[in-house]
């Protein structure tokens, strides 16, 4: 497996408060991360993203265009704000980032 490198936009998205939420009501906790990454997920297929990992309540993506990546967080925010009260944390990093190519030529 070959290694390349290429810039990116990073984006990491966490839902604050979530380990409070699921001590106080799981039910709700474990609602409001379904909601997470539905919208997560819709908003980033819609800007050209990809979901690199999911940890726990929180969320790697990468966007191979930066301003992109800024769109998507400020949709993120809008909708989570707008309709679910949810109070997402939301940090960008532009940088480099290694990828692993398969022979194949498939990431």
């Amino acid at each position: 497996m070959s290694e390349t490198r290429k810039l990116a936009a990073i984006l990491f998205a966490d839902i604050a408060g979530y380990t409070a939420l699921m001590q106080q009501d799981e039910e709700q906790a474990l609602q409001c991360l379904n909601r997470f990454k539905e919208v997560l997920e819709r908003e980033t297929n819609a800007y050209g993203g990809q979901i690199v990992q999911y940890f726990g309540d929180g969320c790697l993506l990468a966007f191979e265009i930066s301003v992109f990546g800024a769109l998507c967080a400020m949709a993120l925010q809008k909708s989570y704000t707008e309709n679910d009260q949810v109070q997402v944390r939301i940090g960008m990093h532009l940088g480099e980032m290694r990828m692993h190519v398969k022979p194949s030529g498939k990431v």
